[in-house]
């Protein structure tokens, strides 16, 4: 198994091992917290006031990919 150390993407700065793991935490949480709003039937416009402005889009793409395998 390989490990890495650092990530370096094209879209942004190089991303320790720490950073790596609080952001996969980070992205965990918020598809945690869209599902809970989507099981007590909440709709997709009233899950995206839930959260910031900036992350209407990803909050999307979450609700869409688990409506997909609901």
């Amino acid at each position: 198994m390989l490990i890495r150390k650092k990530m370096i993407s094209s879209h942004g700065d190089a991303l320790d091992r720490g950073r790596i793991l609080a952001h996969i935490s980070e992205m965990k949480e918020l598809q945690n917290k869209v599902a809970g709003f989507a099981k007590n039937n909440y709709t997709l416009e009233n899950i995206k006031k839930e959260f910031r402005n900036d992350q209407g889009n990803l909050v999307e793409a979450i609700y869409n990919e688990l409506a997909a395998i609901r």
